[in-house]
């Protein structure tokens, strides 16, 4: 999880504990993120480490089940085009 950056063009906004991402480059298209998900937006910064820990803290869940709740959601916002590496 090496030079993780969000991609320009986007608006975002934590609404109700969920963050919200509006895409000004796809049609404004909107992206609506979980607790987990949200999380990691806002920390994407982060080392993944660091990442994992506050997952584990915040969701009492175990190494494991953080390390792959963030690799799978990284691989989805690449998918989206929401972050570059």
């Amino acid at each position: 999880m090496k030079n993780i950056r969000v991609r320009g063009n986007l608006t975002w906004k934590k609404i109700g504990g969920e963050v919200v991402v509006i895409d000004t480059r796809h049609s404004q298209s909107v992206h609506k993120f979980n607790d987990v998900g949200s999380l990691i937006w806002e920390n994407i910064d982060k080392n993944e480490a660091e990442i994992i820990d506050l997952i584990m803290s915040e969701f009492s869940v175990e190494k494991n089940e953080a390390l792959s709740d963030l690799r799978d959601y990284i691989q989805k916002l690449i998918g989206l085009g929401l972050v570059l590496v």
